[in-house]
């Protein structure tokens, strides 16, 4: 008994919860580009939240959102700083167990009486003490963190398709299963595009992309004719000033909206379609049109920048790794951050479909918001293990870390 109870506190010591890479260095720039977006997506929340005519009918708090925008930031900041100073374990654990816990919470969503929360035509989130979880964004970052575990173990039957990438498919399968239940096929979009792009980089035979490909365009085609609705958006992008009554309103009016801004914008705090309720969920879906009729086109293409940014400093980072996992997961945790960002500016240009995707770091979001700084974090992360290593490979010293890097590549 003694002895099980010392393992006990031997495991969760804090010196093996606790063991940031020593000599590591954070990655500034993309860093000072995070926190730009942060800034200016938190002033263009509290610009499209506060709208003056509906608090003096109804008495609504002004600064509701504001103030849970800030306290999603703040647990998003700490999960950011738990990323940087976490042992190795702890994040192989996260690795391994945040998709099997995601697919749990959706089951609940979709399946357990009373756990879902309904908002307009979806179930997509729980309610807890006021504030909402939704559990596919845990998906997201589970998912990502999955293929980059898989992949960096399986490299050798990678090529072959049911002992390589049948796995990997019946996973998805599970997973985009839920997700259409809610449904949100946005997010299965999205995470079929990142697990494509994956096992591309990864190496997979030509055929075999071909073939997923294939299968997506198949799968895209099979949810429109379930969800009527979901063609009717793709009409909307198409005919936009045809359909502005209906599946075209959003597109129309956030193309209105971009418009107005001109070059220079209006400037902050003094957007006009969004105050006058003619574009819907402009604090979240459409909160890229928000920023042009603000900023101005010259302010949104500094915004672009900042996420181009982001993206060659992730990529960076899976350049310089040494071991397999942490390329992957670089990798796709970069793209978990920019593609729906990209998307999120194609559809308030009119030049995607309405996926319902928030924009990374600019959008209002709880979970969202917070899995972005882990995200962030985690990249962070990979790239103070990097810099360690190479300070301690060029002073002939082993790294100062917790010596479990390691396990990445099994």
């Amino acid at each position: 008994m003694n002895l099980v109870m010392a393992r006990i506190r031997r495991r969760f010591s804090t010196a093996e919860l606790l063991a940031p890479p020593q000599g590591g260095r954070l990655d500034l720039t993309m860093l000072i580009a995070a926190a730009m977006l942060i800034a200016v997506g938190t002033l263009l929340v509290f610009s499209t939240t506060i709208r003056p005519a509906v608090v003096a009918a109804h008495g609504i708090d002004a600064f509701m959102f504001l103030r849970r925008h800030l306290v999603y930031l703040a647990v998003g900041v700490f999960a950011f700083w738990t990323m940087l100073v976490v042992s190795d374990r702890v994040i192989r654990v996260v690795a391994q167990a945040l998709l099997p816990l995601s697919l749990v919470l959706l089951f609940a969503v979709v399946a357990v009486p009373g756990v879902g929360v309904a908002e307009g035509n979806a179930v997509r989130w729980i309610g807890i003490f006021g504030f909402t979880l939704q559990p596919s964004e845990l998906a997201k970052l589970g998912f990502a963190l999955y293929l980059a575990l898989y992949l960096s173990r399986n490299q050798a039957v990678l090529r072959r398709l049911w002992y390589g990438l049948g796995p990997l498919m019946v996973t998805f399968g599970v997973m985009v299963f839920l997700l259409l239940r809610q449904p949100d096929l946005g997010t299965a979009v999205l995470m079929g595009l990142i697990a494509v792009m994956m096992v591309a980089v990864a190496g997979t035979r030509r055929a075999y992309l071909l073939g997923l490909l294939g299968l997506g365009v198949v799968g895209m085609g099979i949810a429109v004719t379930i969800w009527p609705e979901k063609m009717a958006r793709f009409v909307g992008v198409l005919f936009p000033e045809l359909t502005r009554q209906g599946e075209g309103w959003q597109v129309y009016n956030s193309k209105i909206t971009i418009g107005s801004g001109g070059l220079f914008g209006r400037g902050l705090g003094e957007g006009v379609h969004h105050m006058l309720g003619y574009l819907p969920a402009s604090n979240n879906d459409f909160i890229a049109a928000v920023a042009a009729e603000e900023l101005g086109l010259i302010g949104v293409v500094c915004l672009m920048l900042l996420y181009a940014v982001i993206m060659v400093r992730g990529f960076a980072v899976a350049r310089r790794a040494q071991d397999a996992f942490t390329r992957y997961a670089a990798f796709a945790l970069t793209m978990l951050l920019i593609l729906p960002s990209v998307i999120h500016f194609g559809v308030d240009l009119g030049l995607l479909p309405t996926k319902g995707l928030v924009c990374s770091f600019l959008s209002y979001g709880g979970t969202a918001q917070i899995m972005n700084l882990v995200t962030l974090g985690l990249i962070q992360r990979f790239h103070m293990d990097i810099t360690a290593e190479e300070s301690a490979g060029a002073s002939g010293t082993a790294p100062g870390s917790d010596g479990a890097t390691a396990w990445r590549t099994p």
